[in-house]
């Protein structure tokens, strides 16, 4: 059977990162074709360039490293077991090897998550550069802001014109593309919603969640912003729930040490979902722990993680998210804004009827493009 060759990130210490990659070959499966990961390793890659990028990565590493103790390293475990779900291809070192690869596939699919940010593009993995004679199609890729600086406009040009099929997660990729390369591209759904909540419901199960009967507010926060930690509080008081939170998920944040609470480490993603799954309410300034929050019609207050002025923002993809579902009043900025949310009940009837029909859109640029094989 010839598979469809998938390139997507799945490596990093990151629940949404873990879980689209998982969503991305069940959508295709949905479709109707099996799909593995193209399992490449860029740290073999002995190109000229890449090779001075690794030296000058190394004299301009900051002092920030992430927060590394035995705890972290519990989650990144309990992160990495994940891993074992995925179906992959044998590991593929070296660039040479990744461009012989392309024989095994029938065509190549990129997506989903920030896999177009310009820091990304120096391997020539993500853009599938490396193919060559192949269908290359792009399935719901973020470039990660909302424009590209000028003096990387001609390397994108060159890659979005060689593909045969683009999609782009937000209404930004759509501008972008079309600035490059005059092109149309389509807006479609992450995969983590295109494959719609029962594939959710099957992976975490309904009984393996260990507070189960406890009532609690779920904190899921990426960034370092003490006052969204200060809100949850106050939420928690005013509410009478505890919280759980996963604190240092980037790196030490001091704030996270002050959270009242239950503090968790040793959580694999189908925890990750359980613990949104059955949650009172959820706090998070994270893309997907939004996105979980809606598929499994949770409660939830959202924040942004950056300034809109900062030029490395990812504001842009929850906002539009929020946008589709008709939820942007849960996009939160004081304590005053999670109160009169308070005395609400969210109508998921209305946002399930607005997401089913982007599912649909979603799904069928994905069984189009395949479909041209």
């Amino acid at each position: 059977m010839a598979y469809v060759g998938l390139v997507t990130p799945y490596r990093i210490d990151n629940y949404g990162t873990k879980l689209q990659a998982y969503a991305m070959q069940k959508l295709i499966e949905i479709i109707g074709f099996d799909s593995e990961i193209v399992d490449y390793y860029p740290k073999y890659d002995k190109r000229p360039h890449i090779l001075i990028r690794k030296i000058v990565r190394k004299f301009r590493r900051k002092t920030g490293k992430v927060f590394v103790n035995e705890n972290t390293k519990r989650r990144h475990e309990a992160l990495e077991k994940f891993d074992e779900i995925y179906k992959k291809s044998g590991v593929i070192k070296g660039y040479g090897n990744l461009r012989s690869c392309s024989k095994n596939y029938c065509c190549f699919v990129c997506g989903s998550d920030q896999i177009w940010e310009s820091g990304n593009m120096i391997t020539d993995y993500y853009n599938l550069n490396f193919v060559d004679n192949k269908p290359r199609i792009s399935y719901a890729a973020s470039f990660g802001a909302e424009k590209i600086a000028e003096r990387y406009i001609s390397e994108y040009r060159k890659f979005l014109s060689r593909m045969d099929s683009i999609s782009v997660r937000e209404k930004s990729g759509l501008d972008i593309v079309r600035k490059i390369t005059g092109k149309d591209a389509v807006q479609v759904l992450d995969p983590t919603v295109a494959v719609g909540v029962q594939v959710w419901n099957e992976l975490c199960g309904e009984n393996d969640f260990m507070h189960k009967g406890e009532r609690y507010i779920f904190c899921y926060f990426l960034g370092d912003n003490e006052s969204h930690r200060e809100m949850a509080e106050k939420l928690s008081k005013k509410t009478e729930l505890m919280l759980v939170s996963l604190p240092h998920m980037k790196k030490y944040v001091e704030a996270d040490e002050k959270l009242s609470g239950k503090k968790l480490y040793d959580v694999t993603p189908k925890d990750f979902l359980n613990y949104i799954k059955y949650a009172e309410y959820v706090c998070t300034d994270s893309f997907h722990g939004t996105v979980f929050s809606i598929l499994f019609g949770r409660e939830f207050f959202v924040f942004n993680r950056f300034s809109n002025s900062d030029a490395n923002s990812t504001n842009t993809r929850i906002r539009s998210l929020l946008t589709v579902a008709g939820l942007e009043n849960r996009l939160t900025g004081s304590f005053e804004d999670m109160e009169k949310n308070l005395s609400s009940v969210t109508d998921y009837d209305k946002t399930n009827k607005l997401l089913n029909v982007e599912i649909e859109k979603s799904r069928k640029f994905l069984a189009d493009a395949l479909g041209k094989l």
